[in-house]
């Protein structure tokens, strides 16, 4: 378990450095004129709020309460999330000695065990081989250990202490997006420890610029709502409609402050014939179908295409989802029920296993990322290899169902600077 989060926390790197540079300001604490419009939302659209920001951060300086800790339960898996910026993380030494090897060398100020890690990304990708896609792209022996043919990546090789040298099947265009920033834990910033389903982000000592603590948990069940009440020092991340009235009349002393935006999207086979590609891209383009779901989301424009999937020439349509994202479980039971209104016999859904992701055993996929996670690191994870945005576009190997709000629940007063959790501060 740790070792899976270990590296979902890796992969989350990658995402952060493919975001913006730029983050949008914290807001101010809401009127009650500006809770009241935050619930007078429909289905349809976001809600259009009355939100006053702060200040560009480089015109006004918050005071933070750097002795304050931040305690976050959220039933949103850690692997939606962005935690850190990419500036907090390490800079290591990349060098490009062969096309198709790089050689990577951690910083003398960092302790790092090449044989460790190497050992480390070994084991994970055993269960986990389409997440080692996401990140590495196409490290040699990965499918060998999927397959169970073999018991390490023979592409991982330790040179030093310090250095270990990536081996790839194709020669290696861009080092920069390649291990830019390799493991999570070398952090300049952060002390970061794991626990089962916990994180906690604690600031190193020479750095008094923000909240001492940031602790994240998630919980696969029961009723994180209730359990925010019952701690008046907890922040939350709200994701349903029903969170959100019972925080407007339990909890009414609470700060709400937007936090992100998730996408849901659908991911295609690439192997499954464009005419079975086509139908369901054009089923799943229907927003109908997603507007009675209890989020508050923004559905995509409608392409009105005639749904035709009277003839795919297949039997079943396999869905696969994440079985610990509740988002992406009600997405693929919506699409279920869609499929089999349309006049499919058989819908198979399977847990979203690493090793159906990495051998492409599936016809449709649901993810569910933040807004602005690198497409890069998706397009390798779900489709197999590095496509551009407008391959994936013509080739509708990717469709986005709709985007939702998050929001922070909290009695402090939460300063979020940009949308990454090791950002969030208390205001004084």
């Amino acid at each position: 378990m740790k070792m899976k989060i270990l590296f979902f926390l890796c992969a989350l790197l990658f995402f952060s450095c493919g975001t913006k540079k730029g983050g949008r300001s914290p807001h101010k604490e809401k009127s009650d004129a500006d809770i009241e419009k935050l619930f007078s939302f429909d289905s349809e659209t976001f809600a259009v709020e009355e939100r006053k920001f702060r200040k560009d951060e480089a015109e006004e300086e918050v005071e933070i309460d750097t002795s304050a800790q931040i305690d976050i339960i959220s039933q949103i898996p850690f692997n939606c999330l962005n935690l850190f910026d990419s500036t907090d993380i390490c800079e290591l030494k990349i060098r490009q000695n062969l096309p198709k090897s790089l050689l990577v060398e951690v910083p003398q100020s960092l302790f790092f065990n090449s044989i460790q890690t190497a050992n480390e990304i070994s084991d994970f990708a055993k269960n986990n081989p389409a997440s080692v896609r996401g990140i590495f792209g196409d490290l040699l022996g990965v499918s060998e250990l999927a397959s169970g043919t073999q018991k390490v990546i023979f592409g991982i090789i330790p040179k030093t202490a310090r250095a270990v040298e990536f081996r790839f099947e194709s020669p290696i265009t861009n080092t920069g997006q390649i291990l830019n920033h390799l493991i999570w834990k070398y952090n300049l910033r952060f002390e970061t420890s794991i626990s089962q389903d916990n994180i906690l982000v604690k600031r190193k000592v020479e750095f008094d610029d923000g909240s001492k603590t940031v602790s994240y948990r998630f919980v696969e069940n029961g009723d994180f709502v209730i359990e925010l009440g019952g701690n008046e020092k907890m922040t939350m991340l709200l994701f349903k409609k029903s969170d959100l009235g019972y925080v407007r009349t339990r909890l009414q002393d609470f700060n709400i402050t937007e936090f992100d935006r998730l996408t849901v999207s659908a991911f295609f086979n690439p192997s499954l014939d464009f005419e079975v590609k086509n139908a369901l891209f054009s089923l799943l383009k229907n927003t109908e179908i997603y507007k009675n779901m209890d989020y508050v989301l923004r559905t995509f424009d409608d392409e009105n295409q005639k749904n035709d999937l009277s003839d795919l020439g297949k039997d079943s349509i396999v869905i696969i989802y994440d079985k610990d994202n509740p988002i992406a479980f009600e997405t693929a039971i919506i699409l279920n029920e869609k499929l089999k209104n349309a006049g499919i016999k058989t819908i198979m859904f399977a847990d979203l296993q690493e090793r159906k992701q990495y051998f492409l055993d599936y016809d449709l996929a649901i993810g569910v990322n933040s807004a602005d996670f690198s497409t890069t690191f998706l397009a390798r994870k779900y489709l197999g290899k590095d496509f551009s945005v407008s391959e994936i576009d013509d080739l509708r190997l990717k469709t986005d169902l709709f985007e939702m709000k998050i929001f922070l629940c909290s009695p402090q007063k939460i300063v979020r600077r940009k949308n990454i959790l090791s950002k969030l501060e208390v205001e004084k």
